[in-house]
């Protein structure tokens, strides 16, 4: 594959900190990031979490999120929305291939973070340009709803989801892989 440019390669912590490309060095810290200048690749690695990529309708920016539980839960998508500076009603999301249901079981302990999450925001009355996601990600049970609970959460956050991708892993999957997801602006 030729890339315009080498990777902005992020040192990924499950958190929900976005790193400007333009500003930043190989290795920096955060689980998002964005470039509003041609051949700056934006790039998260993922095993079982999603990957996000946003644009923006003119073609000007660019951003991917590595969203797992804890960064949905503490905000990673809306921080990237924010970091693009520019409405959320302009921008198409692809969310990426994920674990499904089907592989992944989550325990109580994240149903929980996720209610702390929606009481927190509901408790800061805050909206953003990128919206209020943690409200709508309520309906977990004890298997984990990733990609239909991630949609939903675009949706309400005013991002149109313009393409998603199957699930990678299934049960039968005998070791975890690891992809990237890149995105540039040309």
């Amino acid at each position: 594959m030729h890339l315009p440019a080498e990777p902005l390669w992020l040192a990924q912590v499950h958190g929900i900190e976005v790193v400007r490309h333009e500003a930043a060095a190989a290795g920096a810290r955060g689980d998002a990031s964005v470039a509003f200048a041609p051949g700056r690749v934006c790039a998260v690695m993922t095993a079982d979490c999603l990957p996000v990529v946003f644009a923006d309708r003119g073609g000007t920016r660019v951003g991917v999120s590595h969203a797992g539980w804890r960064g949905l839960v503490g905000g990673v998508l809306q921080a990237t929305m924010a970091a693009l500076e520019v409405p959320a009603s302009r921008l198409y999301a692809w969310l990426g291939p994920a674990i499904g249901p089907e592989a992944f079981e989550v325990g109580p302990e994240v149903r929980e973070a996720y209610r702390r999450g929606v009481r927190a925001v509901r408790r800061a009355s805050v909206a953003t340009s990128a919206g209020i996601i943690a409200p709508t990600c309520t309906n977990l049970r004890r298997s984990s709803s990733s990609r239909p609970g991630w949609r939903a959460c675009m949706a309400a956050a005013g991002a149109p989801t313009a393409r998603r991708s199957d699930s990678f892993r299934s049960a039968a999957t005998a070791s975890p892989a690891a992809w990237a997801t890149l995105a540039w602006l040309a």
